[in-house]
């Protein structure tokens, strides 16, 4: 081989190499090894599989936070300061049982995709310190995004013995919701589904929230007052009633404190020749009434009677 032909087979190696790092650093066929397109972190669902169906909701609890179902044929227990609500599954055998519990955290606001990991440390740290040794992982069990962990303690009941505790713990608009199983360990893995279904029908609001839902829904039932008016015309009540004398008695009112208008003043009339003074007076003198006229002797029926006797006296001479 020539120098030239070394030459050459060397200037193709190098194109050849610089055209392979060119692919590597653009990451080849427009592909990103990097999560920079912006998508929120997948959050593992702990709620996979078909559940056990719940019954019929309470009544909201924690002052309307919170809306929870206990699972088909499960018992409510007795209210207690200990507990927001628990749920047993025979009223005679206190194990299986599901207890939920909450408490205001400053640490976090609302635990979501974003600051699950950071929520998880903090919660392995309180493990610790409690010098419990458990593995914490994060999920999602309905809507709720939190972590889940378990633990084992030794009860001092009637029936004695130790008992499995699973824990899925989130936080919603300043409170942090602790949902637990407790079961004897042979149970644990028939109980588990029960409380996964409680924890995914649960449903969480924060005050604002609340607020917010309470204002609309009222506004929605409220009628607007000028239609109303517009539509439907104002009843009367009936007379004799109190609504119609207390109606009466405002409205007497209501025309007794309106200023009284006065009668604007009629101009003088002033006659022609004479000062004002004398036309007031002479205004203000009483007319005098008028003397009745008397009724005057018809003189023609008069005339007419007498010339009528003189001729009677002139026939009476005649005949003498």
């Amino acid at each position: 081989m020539t120098w030239y032909d070394r030459r050459a087979h060397l200037m193709r190696i190098t194109v050849f190499c610089v055209a392979i790092g060119a692919f590597v650093l653009s990451g080849g066929c427009g592909k990103s090894g990097s999560s920079s397109d912006g998508k929120a972190p997948s959050i593992a669902r702990l709620d996979i599989g078909e559940l056990p169906v719940l019954g019929d909701p309470l009544p909201p609890l924690d002052e309307g936070r919170l809306e929870i179902s206990p699972p088909r044929d499960w018992v409510v227990s007795p209210r207690s300061s200990r507990y927001i609500v628990r749920f047993q599954a025979a009223e005679g055998n206190p194990y299986p049982t599901v207890i939920v519990t909450a408490e205001d955290c400053q640490q976090f606001k609302n635990v979501d995709a974003g600051n699950v990991d950071a929520f998880a440390k903090f919660v392995a740290s309180e493990l610790a310190s409690a010098g419990a040794k458990t593995t914490v992982k994060t999920g999602q069990i309905g809507q709720l995004v939190g972590v889940m962990y378990t633990r084992r303690a030794r009860v001092k009941d009637a029936l004695g013995g130790i008992v499995d505790r699973v824990f899925f713990d989130t936080v919603v608009a300043g409170r942090r919701y602790q949902f637990e199983l407790r079961s004897p360990p042979e149970t644990v893995g028939l109980a588990e589904p029960y409380f996964l279904a409680i924890v995914r029908g649960a449903k969480v609001s924060g005050v604002s929230e609340l607020e917010e839902t309470l204002a609309s829904e009222e506004a929605a039932a409220k009628p607007d007052t000028k239609e109303a008016a517009a539509r439907a015309p104002a009843e009367k009540p009936e007379k004799g009633t109190a609504a119609a004398q207390k109606e009466e008695k405002s409205a007497q009112q209501a025309k007794s404190a309106e200023p009284k208008r006065e009668k604007p003043a009629t101009p003088e009339k002033s006659i022609p020749g004479k000062t004002p003074e004398q036309t007031a007076a002479q205004e203000t003198k009483p007319a005098t009434p008028a003397k009745p006229e008397q009724p005057q002797p018809d003189v023609s029926q008069e005339k007419k009677g007498k010339s009528a006797e003189d001729l009677l006296k002139e026939v009476d001479k005649l005949l003498q």
